[in-house]
């Protein structure tokens, strides 16, 4: 009688060749998944550049954001960024060179995120000069605008980009826009500690230093508020109509006192004598 010899079993039910099978196969994805990323990176935003040029959005998984992934991690996590335009993703990244061959290839320079904001806007709150100059010398919009009324020089002027504000300003950006709450870029530049340079060069071209926001304040009382003591001198020595009312120093002087700005509580006194 023949003997049936029986095929040698690794684990229970799974015989040794087809385990081996098994590993080789998983093996083989995990090589072609290796040299799949490091060819994406070696291409250098290729794949971007072929995405744009056939109209096709790709998630976020396929963008390399290099030695600025860290400073915008948080930003590419809202999920209703993941489905951009390339040359928005290429802006997000302050990848120039990728931005560059993406125009090169025929993308939308008014492509919009899903906040509404153009490549333009973004590299302005990026402080990405070199991007908005590229952008700015093929004719993007600088008067173009997100959901939230934001212009280019509203947010370059909000995150304290004063190259971009100027570069803006020399391309015919309205100084004096508001958003919905009708901030211009100078009471966002007050805001700011170091919004004093911003708002020398936004005064220098026209801005309204008594244009009011939606709470009725107006660039000198919002200085005061935070404290903005270079801003305050700033708004003050330009102050030549004078349009700056005794309300408005009044209330400048209230608000920084209840925030115990004394410095510049000591700044707007000094001037209404």
């Amino acid at each position: 009688m023949e003997t049936v010899r029986a095929m040698p079993m690794s684990a229970p039910g799974l015989p040794a060749r087809g385990r081996q099978r098994r590993l080789r196969l998983r093996a083989g994805v995990a090589l072609a998944l290796v040299c799949g990323a490091v060819l994406l990176l070696a291409t250098n935003g290729t794949l971007l550049c072929l995405s744009a040029y056939l109209g096709v959005l790709l998630p976020p998984q396929t963008w390399w954001h290099g030695t600025k992934y860290e400073v915008r991690r948080s930003a590419l996590a809202n999920p209703s960024l993941h489905l951009l335009p390339p040359l928005i993703w290429a802006v997000r990244g302050g990848h120039n060179g990728t931005v560059l061959s993406l125009l090169q290839h025929g993308a939308r320079i008014e492509q919009r995120d899903g906040f509404g904001g153009t490549a333009l806007i973004r590299a302005s709150e990026w402080d990405e000069v070199e991007i908005v100059n590229a952008l700015l010398d093929r004719g993007a919009d600088v008067m173009a605008s997100d959901n939230q009324g934001h212009t280019a020089l509203h947010l370059a002027a909000a995150y304290g980009s004063q190259a971009c504000c100027d570069r803006l300003i020399v391309h015919g950006a309205n100084v004096n826009a508001t958003d919905v709450l009708e901030n211009t870029p100078l009471t966002l530049a007050c805001a700011r500690a170091d919004g004093d340079s911003i708002a020398e060069l936004l005064i220098q071209a026209h801005a309204d230093i008594c244009k009011r926001d939606h709470r009725g304040l107006s660039p000198v009382v919002i200085a005061a508020m935070y404290g903005n003591c270079k801003t305050l001198r700033v708004l003050l020595e330009h102050d030549a109509a004078p349009c700056i009312t005794a309300s408005d120093m009044q209330q400048a002087i209230t608000e920084a006192a209840r925030f115990k700005h004394d410095a510049a509580v000591a700044i707007l006194r000094q001037s209404t004598k």
